[in-house]
């Protein structure tokens, strides 16, 4: 469906929308320009994982054997 198409059913649909469904819209319209900012502190853990990793690459493990592990705890 083409972008024209698409704006053209969501302007008719709009017109017929309850107030939940506009009130979801809205929200996504809102969502959608919100900038975020990335926490110092998330930053600073990120930047220890990148040098954890730099320091030793072969120190993790696989993804496969991560999810058995979280499987044994279940």
């Amino acid at each position: 469906m083409e972008t024209l198409e698409i704006r053209k059913h969501l302007h008719a649909y709009i017109d017929i929308a309850d107030e939940r469904l506009l009130k979801l819209m809205y929200g996504m319209i809102v969502a959608d320009k919100l900038e975020y900012e990335i926490p110092e502190w998330h930053k600073e853990l990120i930047q220890e994982r990148l040098e954890n990793y730099e320091k030793n690459p072969s120190g993790g493990i696989l993804l496969e054997e991560f999810k058995s592990r979280i499987e044994k705890m279940r």
